[in-house]
C-alpha cells in the first residue's frame, strides 16, 4: 500500500515527463507548481513568474513560466518542503524544462546546502543550454566527490537515467553539497538570455548509489581520450592515427584558398599603400587605424593561440587508477613522462589536488605515434599548413618559439611582468594580484623584460608585437558599482 501511494504521488506531482521506465530509477517530487501550499517556497528575482498549463512538461499540468526581465540574470529559487531536506541516497536532481521560443536559453542550475551559499561554497552548479523548441529533462548529478580534489575541473558524467522523456545530463558540475542538508535549488537564466522565457516543470530527485572516487576509475585511455563515450574520429590504435594523418594531408591541400593578392606577410596588395618601414606598425588614415605590414600594406590579423606541442601533459602521480593504460618504463613512449610543480597558492588553484608530481604528455605521445620519433619538424610543418588551410595568417600568443623561427607567418610574443614592485588586490586575485603600474619599480621591471625579449625578436620583420600579461584580476569579485567607481577614480 505504501509503495502504491509513493508511485501515485510521484506520477501525480511530476506527470508523465518524469515517469521512470520499469522499476528504476525512482523519481521523488520536491515541490509542485500547481499546489497552493508550495507557492511560498517559490520565488523569483529579475523575472516575472506565472503559472501555465498545456505545455510539454508535467503532462500538460500546472508549470512555472519564467521570463527574464533584466541583463543581470533571471532567477527561480525553490526551497524544499522539508528544510533542510535530506537527499541521502539521491544521485541526481531532475528538472523538466520547455523552451518553445526561437532562441536558446542558457541556464545555471545550482543546489545549496547552506541558506547563505552564494555559488562559490556550499553549492553544486552546472550549466546547460536548452535549445529552441526543445523540451527536455535536465539532470544534475549529485556526487559526493568534488572534481577539484581529483585534479579536474569537472567530473565524468554518469549514465543518463531511463525516463519516459528526453533526458540531458548536465556535465561540468562544479563544487559539492552535503546531501543531508539541502536548503535550496536555483535556476538562473544567464545574462545572454535577456528577454527569454522558459517553462519549468516540477523538479524531483532520483535515487541511486554514488560511486564516489571510483567513478573516476579508468576514465582515460592510452591516447588520453575519454573511455565512456564514442564519437567520430576517436582513435583506437596507432593505425588510426596513421590513417588520420593521410586524410588530413589530403584535406589540407583541398582547403587551401586560391592565391590572393597578398604580400609575403599577408598584407593586401590591392588596398591602400602605407609607409614601408621593414616592420609591422600602425598608421592612422582618414580617422581609422590600420595595422600595416613591413612592406606597407594593410593587414587584418587572424590567429590561434597556443600552437605548441608542449601543452598536453597531465599529472598521473597518485591518480594512476584514472588511466586505463600508461607506458611501461621500457616503452619508447616513456620519454613523455615528466615532472611539474604548479603550486602557487592562488585562488584559481583553491581546492585543487594533484598539482605537482609525475606527469605524462598524451599529446606528445600521440604525435610520436603519428609522425615517428622525429615528430617535431613534421608537427611544425603541419601547423603552418593548418593555419593557412583554415584561413589564419597569424601565429597567436604562447606558441612554440621554434615554430616562430620558421619565418613563414606573422606572429606575436607574450611578455609576463615580474619583479619587486607593489601589487594591488582586486578582492579576487584569481591569477594573482594586479601589478601597480604607478610604482616606479614596475617601470624598471618592464624595461628589463622588454629588453630581454627585444634581444631575441627585434630584428624579425614577422613580429607584429608583444602581449603583456593576461587575464589580470582587476574588478573580479568586486560589486560592479565599486569596480566602476574605482576605475573612475584612477582615471582622474
Amino acid at each position: 500500500m505504501i509503495r502504491q501511494l509513493l508511485f501515485f504521488l510521484v506520477f501525480t506531482a511530476l506527470g508523465t515527463t518524469l515517469q521512470a521506465r520499469g522499476s528504476e530509477p525512482e523519481v521523488y517530487p520536491i515541490i509542485r507548481f500547481g499546489n497552493p501550499a508550495d507557492a511560498a517556497r517559490i520565488s523569483v528575482a529579475n523575472a516575472r513568474l506565472s503559472q501555465v498549463t498545456g505545455t510539454r512538461v508535467n503532462d500538460g499540468g500546472p508549470a512555472a513560466r519564467v521570463e527574464s526581465e533584466t541583463a543581470d540574470g533571471a532567477e527561480l529559487a525553490i526551497r524544499p518542503i522539508e528544510e533542510p531536506a535530506d537527499w541521502s541516497g539521491m544521485r541526481a536532481l531532475a528538472i523538466p524544462v520547455d523552451n518553445s521560443a526561437a532562441e536558446p536559453v542558457d541556464l545555471l542550475v545550482r543546489v545549496d546546502d547552506d541558506p547563505q551559499a552564494g555559488g562559490d561554497q556550499h553549492s553544486l552548479t552546472g550549466r546547460a543550454r536548452v535549445r529552441s523548441g526543445e523540451a527536455v529533462v535536465l539532470v544534475l548529478p549529485l556526487p559526493s566527490t568534488d572534481a577539484l580534489p581529483m585534479g579536474m575541473r569537472a567530473g565524468p558524467p554518469p549514465e543518463a537515467p531511463r525516463l519516459d522523456a528526453s533526458v540531458r545530463v548536465i556535465g561540468g558540475g562544479r563544487g559539492t553539497v552535503d546531501r543531508r542538508h539541502v536548503t535550496g535549488i536555483h535556476l538562473i537564466l544567464l545574462g545572454r538570455s535577456l528577454g527569454r522565457t522558459l517553462i519549468v516543470g516540477n523538479p524531483g530527485t532520483i535515487r541511486g548509489a554514488d560511486l564516489g572516487p571510483d567513478s573516476y576509475r579508468s576514465i582515460t585511455d592510452g591516447y588520453g581520450q575519454y573511455t565512456r563515450a564514442r564519437w567520430g574520429g576517436k582513435i583506437g590504435s596507432g593505425e588510426d592515427l596513421q590513417s588520420a594523418r593521410l586524410r588530413e594531408e589530403q584535406a589540407l591541400r583541398g582547403w587551401l584558398p586560391p592565391p590572393l593578392a597578398l604580400d609575403r606577410y599577408g598584407g593586401v596588395l590591392e588596398g591602400p599603400n602605407f609607409r614601408t618601414t621593414g616592420f609591422f606598425h600602425t598608421e592612422r588614415r582618414e580617422g581609422r587605424w590600420w595595422l600595416v605590414t613591413p612592406d606597407g600594406h594593410g593587414f587584418f590579423s587572424l590567429g590561434i593561440d597556443v600552437a605548441s606541442p608542449e601543452v598536453g601533459a597531465t599529472f598521473v602521480e597518485g591518480r594512476e587508477f584514472m588511466f586505463a593504460e600508461l607506458p611501461d618504463p621500457g616503452d619508447p613512449l616513456a620519454m613523455h613522462y615528466g615532472y611539474a610543480d604548479q603550486r602557487r597558492g592562488l585562488p584559481a588553484q583553491r581546492g585543487r589536488e594533484f598539482d605537482h608530481g609525475r606527469t605524462f604528455d598524451f599529446y606528445a605521445a600521440n604525435l610520436q605515434r603519428k609522425y615517428g620519433s622525429d615528430y617535431l619538424p613534421l608537427w611544425r610543418q603541419t601547423a603552418i599548413q593548418r593555419f593557412r588551410a583554415w584561413g589564419f595568417n597569424t601565429i597567436g600568443n604562447w606558441s612554440e618559439p621554434r615554430l616562430l623561427e620558421h619565418r613563414e607567418m606573422a606572429y606575436v610574443v607574450p611578455l609576463h611582468t615580474y619583479g619587486n614592485f607593489a601589487r594591488v588586490s582586486s578582492g579576487s586575485d584569481w591569477w594573482d594580484k594586479m601589478p601597480d603600474p604607478f610604482d616606479p619599480e614596475f617601470a624598471t621591471a618592464v624595461n628589463v623584460i622588454v629588453a630581454k625579449a627585444a634581444s631575441t625578436y627585434r630584428d624579425d620583420p614577422y613580429l607584429i608585437g608583444y602581449f603583456v600579461d593576461n587575464e589580470l584580476a582587476w574588478g573580479l569579485g568586486i560589486p560592479r558599482p565599486l569596480s566602476c567607481a574605482t576605475v573612475s577614480l584612477w582615471r582622474r
